[in-house]
Order: C-alpha cells, then sequence, then structure tokens
C-alpha cells in the first residue's frame, strides 16, 4: 500500500542559530524532533534569543527548551492549523469550540452569484483562491483601445 504523506517546510536550527536551510518533515517524522515556534525572537546574527523556547513536541504536547536543544523552527505562525481555520479573522482570540464551528462552516459554504467584500479578512484568502484552482487568472493584460461596430 503508498501512502501519501502531506511535508511542511521547517528551517533547520544548529546550536540555538535559525539557518537558511528548509526541510520537509510528514506529521510522522515531526514527531521525532522539538519544534519551536515561528514567532520565536530571533536575533540578527540568527541565534534564538531568551532562556527557553516553547516547542512542540511528540504527541502534541509543548514544552519549554533551552535554544541549543531546538532541532527545527516553523516557518510561519499559520504553519500549526488548517486552511480551513486560517481563513478565520482573529483566530488566535476565538475560543476553539467556536474556531473548530467557524472552519466545518466553512466547509459548508454555498458560493455567491453576486459577492461583497468582507469587512475583516485575515490575510491568506488570495493564496487559497490560487491554490484551489477554482478561478480564472490572466496570464497577461490587453487592453481595448478601440472599438468598432
Amino acid at each position: 500500500i503508498n501512502m501519501v504523506l502531506y511535508e511542511s517546510p521547517y528551517r533547520r536550527v544548529k546550536d540555538g542559530c535559525v539557518t537558511d536551510e528548509v526541510v520537509y518533515l510528514s506529521a510522522i517524522e515531526e514527531g521525532k524532533y522539538k519544534i519551536g515556534q515561528a514567532n520565536s525572537k530571533i536575533n540578527k546574527d540568527g541565534k534564538l534569543q531568551g532562556e527557553f523556547i516553547n516547542c512542540r513536541v511528540e504527541g502534541g504536547n509543548f514544552v519549554m527548551v533551552e535554544p541549543y536543544e531546538v532541532d527545527f523552527i516553523d516557518v510561519t505562525p499559520m504553519q500549526v492549523v488548517s486552511v480551513a481555520a486560517s481563513l478565520i479573522p482573529f483566530l488566535e482570540n476565538d475560543d476553539a469550540n467556536r474556531a473548530l464551528m467557524g472552519s466545518n462552516m466553512q466547509r459548508q459554504a454555498v458560493p455567491l452569484i453576486k459577492t461583497d467584500a468582507p469587512f475583516v479578512v485575515p490575510g491568506v484568502e488570495r493564496v487559497v483562491a490560487k491554490d484551489s484552482r477554482s478561478r480564472q487568472c490572466l496570464h497577461y493584460m490587453t487592453v481595448l483601445l478601440s472599438r468598432s461596430i
């Protein structure tokens, strides 16, 4: 049986210093490492700052470790949530049950005939629309200068 595993990008950390090397790990491989959050403080030399860094470890648990113990760091803070959850504005301020309901409601949404622009957006809509391939894209722009009937 062939298994298809999704992989996520992570930046490698060596001796407490974040490198530019990007490594792709599956969910199974993630459990073998201590993975720091993308919003961890990093100085201009790429070293992790602070006495302790908040990391994910096996089983989805979070622990505080010293910077030299970190193996990888997330590429973006949005990496730990699904695409549907990332579309919920102010997700970090929502109760967990409300966020779950919100992402499920988006899955059941019906396309609108006449749409209006939302008042508040989290900023990932363009990427989601592009990746869904459910819209037409212009590869180049043409301007009509005159029209004869």
